[in-house]
Parts: structure tokens; sequence; C-alpha cells
């Protein structure tokens, strides 16, 4: 296992490094890299990013806004979060955040902090949540990171991002800042988020044959690379989305799933798909093979039948995908 700990505090630079580990053949052991960003919100892969944010706090603030390669619900990121990043080869071809989460779970017991596993992917304290992951496979690895909520400024946190009214409906709560809490405030002896940074790095080079890792002039150059032509343009981060004239939404209970249709002449011109789901696939591509179809039921449904939801989105049968589309 190799451990990566570095100051890089660049979004851009910092979620181009994530995408260059999972992708970088060399590597063939698991690497964990622990690492923070300045404040950023960090939209999930299939969202609609104008759709999660404040757009006029966020620019007022100067707040970066870079779409990530996982699924999941958009985050904020700020000196008082840490994020772990870790790669390995993937046991199967699916979703597992149990197994990744455990280690976290016990960290933090080591700090008095009773800690339990919520929802799909969260961590939470004291009915808080103070962390969140998210995953992706790509040739057979897999990209698991985390959040951890150590000292955010979750005033701020609440204003940049843009909660749908449909994530608190079941839950009972108001507001995105009544669900977090930071790990500082539940811990017996009080420390700093670099000490933090540092014990945490210590945790995993205890793990077995586990050693530290500096990246080499050629990594940077390949990195930056990346970041340059990728994480750091508008299309990547915001995309052009063209203008639709149907929004279908629905909230399952692993995780919610929009379309945005255009619709000209009965017939679907253009589709798109958001939400905080997660996937492997780019799901995207899948949805395509329904422009072009009428927008009438027995037309929509066989086409529908013809989409490999069970590998690309196992969670939805093609009668709820059809009764969504066409309610």
């Amino acid at each position: 296992m190799l451990v990566i700990f570095d100051n890089c505090r660049d979004p851009y630079f910092n979620l181009a490094t994530e995408e260059f580990l999972l992708k970088e053949s060399r590597f063939d052991q698991p690497v964990i890299r622990i690492w923070q960003n300045s404040p950023a919100i960090i939209v999930g892969r299939f969202q609609n990013t104008l759709a999660e944010i404040d757009r006029d706090f966020v620019a007022q603030q100067g707040i970066a806004v870079v779409r990530r390669i996982t699924g999941g619900g958009a985050v904020y990121h700020d000196l008082g979060n840490v994020n772990y990043t870790v790669v390995q080869k993937a046991a199967a071809k699916k979703i597992d955040f149990e197994f990744f989460n455990r280690p976290i779970i016990e960290l933090l017991a080591g700090y008095g902090i009773k800690a339990e596993l919520s929802g799909r992917n969260d961590i939470e304290a004291g009915g808080r949540k103070i962390s969140g992951s998210a995953q992706t496979i790509v040739g057979g690895r897999v990209l698991h990171h985390g959040t951890l909520l150590f000292s955010s400024d979750l005033a701020v946190l609440g204003k940049a991002l843009k909660p749908k009214d449909s994530k608190f409906i079941s839950k009972g709560v108001q507001s995105v800042r009544a669900r977090v809490g930071n790990i500082a405030d539940y811990m017996e002896k009080p420390i700093s988020v670099e000490q933090f940074m540092k014990e945490l790095s210590g945790f995993f080079l205890r793990q077995t044959a586990s050693r530290s890792y500096d990246f080499t002039f050629d990594d940077f150059q390949k990195i930056k690379r990346l970041a340059n032509e990728k994480y750091g343009q508008w299309l990547w981060n915001f995309g052009q989305s063209p203008k639709f004239n149907l929004i279908r939404t629905h909230k399952y209970d692993w995780g919610e799933l929009s379309f945005l249709l255009l619709v000209e002449d009965g017939i679907i011109k253009d589709i798109q798909v958001y939400g905080d789901f997660f996937s492997p696939y780019e799901v995207g591509e899948l949805f395509k093979q329904l422009a072009g179809v009428r927008f009438v039921a027995d037309e929509l449904k066989e086409q529908i039948k013809k989409l490999e939801l069970w590998q690309v989105l196992p969670g939805i049968t093609p009668e709820e995908l059809y009764k969504q589309l066409l309610p």
C-alpha cells in the first residue's frame, strides 16, 4: 500500500490527481492519498451543477466549483475538511461503501468517537453526518474517496449548497446545516486539523506493507495537464445544456433520478440524466438511446425494454422508468 500525504490545496489539481491515480497503470498496488481543498464545492458526476449551488453566494465568496468522476451529491470543502482517496483493484463490479468506511469508524473510535454507518454512504456521530463518501470503478480498479468534516465552516457550507427539498422530506429536517457536524466537536481531547491529518496518515501507514510515496516530476506534469484540460474547464464542471421543456424527477431508496427532456413535435430530441445516485458507468450514454423516439406510451415502453438498465442502474426496473417518464 502506498500512502501519499501532500499539501496541495488546488481543487482542480486535486480532482485531477484522483483520476490520474485511478488510471495510471503502473500503480498496481493499493494507493491512499490524504489531502485538503481550499474552499470549493465538489459536484457529483451525474449532477446538474447549477441546481446544486447558490450561484451568487459562490461567486461572491470565490468558491471553486469542480465536478468529480464519482456519483453522489455535492459536498463543500474547506481547510477544516480532510479528504482521503483509496484506489485499488476492484473485488467485483459493484459499489461497496461499508468495506472502505469501516476503517474510518475504527480510526474515530480511537478518539473516543462513537461513529456508525448511515444511509448509503455516510458516517454519523451523535445523529449528525461527519463523513460522506463516493465511488467509481474503471478498468477493474475502484476509486473510493471520502470527506471528513473536522472543523469545517458549517455556516458557509449551508449557504453555498442549494439543497433540493426532496432530500429532506423523508429525513424530517430543514437544512443541510442541521444534518452535519464536525469531528472536532466530538473529540475527548482537542487536536488541530493538521495533527489529525498526520495521525490519519500514520493510521494508514501502520497497515500491512505500507510505505509513503512522493509524486515524481512526470506525475506532476501529467496531473497538471489533466487539471488544465479537463477539471479547470467550464464544460466539464457545468456543461452546456440545451433548452429542455420537460423535467421528470423521482427519489428512490438508492438516490434521486432526474430526466431533462427536449421534446419537439412529439419526438424526444435530447435527454440528459442527473441525480445523486452511484453507477460505475456513463449513465447518460445509455439514455441517449431514447433520442429520436416518439414521446408516446407504446413506443417509449418498447424502447425502454431494450435498455440494459440492470447493468447501469440496477435499482430501477423498466416499469418504474416508464412510469417516471410518462406519469
